[in-house]
């Protein structure tokens, strides 16, 4: 499957009581499989797909994130933490990912920057993590969105300093 994560994400959030900002528009995976040829050119004839699109880009995210404290953000289809969750970060919400590489290698720790559903994404494990949630009191909260900042600041910090030598590198080349 495309974005498994996503996928059971969107389709339990209603059972789940979260707002789903998170939609699978295309499945590029697929893109070149003959059956899903035939079948993206019906969508786009019949408007299925301008309807698809059209959900997905109608959503005020800057309005969104203001409005809740945490993000569910799965790892994307490269096994990375997608740019979305640090856009998130920036609003001042806390991520919920999973204990893997994409996210401990950034310096992510549970129950102090983030939340973990584990090194699996599973409904057990997102309904486990949501029951934290709830359980947390204002000043945990406050303390993970602090810490949270913190390490929101080291990444882009770490990011530009990349990029700088990056870019000494090339003028060197010149």
């Amino acid at each position: 499957e495309y974005c498994p994560a996503r996928t059971m994400v969107n389709s339990n959030s209603k059972n789940l009581e979260i707002t789903d900002l998170s939609k699978v528009i295309e499945d590029n995976s697929r893109r070149d499989q003959w059956g899903n040829k035939i079948r993206r050119r019906l969508e786009i004839i019949l408007g299925i797909q301008k309807k698809r699109y059209d959900a997905y880009y109608s959503v005020n995210l800057p309005r969104e994130f203001k409005n809740h404290l945490f993000f569910i953000c799965p790892e994307d289809i490269f096994e990375v933490v997608p740019q979305i969750g640090f856009q998130a970060m920036r609003s001042g919400m806390i991520l919920i990912g999973s204990s893997t590489k994409a996210y401990e290698s950034l310096g992510f720790s549970d129950c102090i920057n983030y939340l973990s559903v584990g090194e699996t994404w599973s409904l057990a494990s997102l309904e486990k993590v949501l029951g934290k949630i709830k359980e947390l009191d204002v000043t945990a909260i406050e303390a993970m969105l602090n810490c949270s900042q913190i390490l929101l600041a080291e990444i882009e910090s770490a990011a530009i300093e990349t990029l700088e030598g990056l870019c000494k590198k090339q003028e060197f080349r010149e």
